[in-house]
């Protein structure tokens, strides 16, 4: 679980998610409709604070629990439904192994023996519209180890809703070493980090040959907050009339070719390069998708 990609390039929901795992996904299932009342995370935390004889106040407090339940009501009556409510493992080697809806002869038994099922789940919540002129932004909560702690009872009558509430538990799982993350996606979210800008003063980066085949570019880093930036070269051997991309050199340190010290000067190493007067560009990528592009750096010699 410590390798999940909860969303694609463009910002939006990974379709893989709900892919089984045999076919290359990442094997979750919808659980429908839940209820209006949503999703309830429910934090235990406990501090036990120290005291002396000396003071009425507190001198230290430890941090004596710090754990999470996770409870939802779910309103479909599907086979997925009834899995989860009997405790049952569902799919089998991610194949997506849970009977149909209108299977003929559908049952399923509760085991005379309890057992801990482990579980993952993904709370996927959105503010927008998702459709297809859609402007989206989503918080996930992932629980990468969870197993049911709580089942409330359920009750058949006229006027109520047959509901299934499960709460989870959640635990660190030894894969990705976490028990919570949150994670942020969406048009609008990555809208919100905005576009690249330089620095409204903004000095054209500085080429300079060093070994052959080789140069180093030194720009400044974009002002703008959407960090992390990554990093790639174009190069123009005819004084800028045509471009096209020059290799990072990633043989040496630092390992991805760049780096940016304290001052916030990005150092760019390239390879491969022609001799001759070569002429450069930077593309810096944001975070959030965006890209910016700086001016022609000076003229450097390659040998």
């Amino acid at each position: 679980m410590d390798d999940i990609t909860v969303f694609g390039t463009d910002g939006n929901l990974n379709p893989d998610l709900l892919k089984p795992i045999a076919q290359g996904g990442y094997g979750f299932y919808d659980v429908g409709n839940i209820t209006e009342n949503g999703v309830e995370f429910n934090p235990q935390f406990n501090v036990d604070e120290v005291m002396v004889w000396q003071s009425r106040k507190s001198q230290r407090s430890d941090i004596t629990k710090d754990e999470e339940e996770v409870a939802f009501s779910m309103a479909d009556s599907t086979p997925l439904v009834d899995y989860l409510w009997h405790n049952l493992p569902i799919g089998t080697a991610g194949t997506g192994a849970v009977p149909s809806l209108g299977s003929s002869g559908y049952s399923v038994s509760k085991p005379f023996y309890s057992d801990i099922v482990y579980r993952q789940l993904l709370i996927i919540g959105v503010d927008g519209s998702v459709g297809p002129n859609g402007q989206p932004e989503y918080v996930v909560e992932l629980r990468p180890r969870v197993s049911m702690c709580k089942k409330s009872k359920k009750q058949w009558a006229a006027k109520q809703v047959d509901v299934t509430e499960l709460t989870w538990c959640c635990y660190v799982d030894p894969a990705s070493g976490y028990d919570i993350k949150q994670l942020r996606g969406g048009t609008v979210w990555l809208d919100e980090g905005g576009p690249v800008t330089f620095a409204t003063s903004q000095v054209a980066p500085v080429a300079t040959a060093t070994t052959t085949g080789k140069a180093t570019i030194t720009l400044a880093q974009p002002v703008s907050p959407n960090q992390p930036f990554t990093y790639a070269v174009q190069k123009s051997t005819d004084a800028g009339t045509t471009w096209t991309s020059a290799t990072l050199d990633t043989a040496g340190n630092p390992p991805n070719g760049y780096s940016t010290d304290g001052d916030g000067n990005v150092t760019i190493k390239v390879s491969g390069l022609t001799s001759g007067a070569t002429v450069f560009k930077v593309v810096v990528t944001a975070a959030n998708g965006t890209t910016g592009t700086s001016l022609v750096s000076n003229s450097a010699t390659i040998t």
